[in-house]
């Protein structure tokens, strides 16, 4: 276990996945990696800016992992899979964590309490251009669409959901292989 590496990478998730919704809901922006005294850490407050969420618009494929290296030519690379044998993976090789959904719901109300939640893309990827067959979108429809009723049922603060989507599209790395 390397505490500095653990360190830096949490602030980098924090930084990436809360920066911008946190300035929003308290009125302060707060960006940078800090260790103790050392470090860049910038912080800005406008009240102006507190309390402006109507919602919280969701983005949820699967989960990423932030891997630090004492490397001077990659110092920092975001994974979206680790060498485990516990999750399948999709065509573009992305862990599916069926878990993950619920996980996120109870991860932003904590934080930020009853807000409502708008899933805007959520889905997956195989490699056959319909349901028949592809596994993962079952499992994916299944686990997730179970989260977030459960969650509606318990909270009533999903306002909607998005699954990616109707038609293939182009990705930078893939080009049309995956089929969504």
């Amino acid at each position: 276990y390397d505490m500095l590496k653990s360190k830096i990478e949490d602030q980098i998730i924090e930084n990436f996945n809360f920066g911008f919704l946190d300035a929003f809901y308290t009125g302060t922006l707060k960006f940078g990696v800090h260790l103790g005294k050392l470090g860049l850490n910038k912080v800005k407050k406008n009240e102006l800016w507190k309390g402006k969420l109507d919602f919280l618009g969701l983005n949820h494929y699967n989960v990423g992992y932030v891997d630090i290296s004492y490397s001077v030519k990659d110092p920092i690379n975001v994974l979206m899979n680790i060498n485990s044998r516990n999750y399948k993976k999709n065509l573009m090789g992305w862990h599916i964590k069926p878990e993950s959904m619920r996980n996120i719901f109870e991860m932003l109300n904590h934080r930020y309490g009853d807000i409502k939640i708008m899933i805007t893309e959520s889905g997956t990827c195989e490699r056959k251009d319909n349901l028949e067959g592809n596994k993962l979108h079952h499992l994916i429809m299944d686990t997730h669409l179970k989260s977030v009723l459960d969650y509606q049922n318990e909270t009533g603060n999903i306002i909607g959901y998005m699954w990616w989507t109707l038609v293939d599209n182009f990705e930078w790395d893939d080009g049309w292989k995956p089929k969504f």
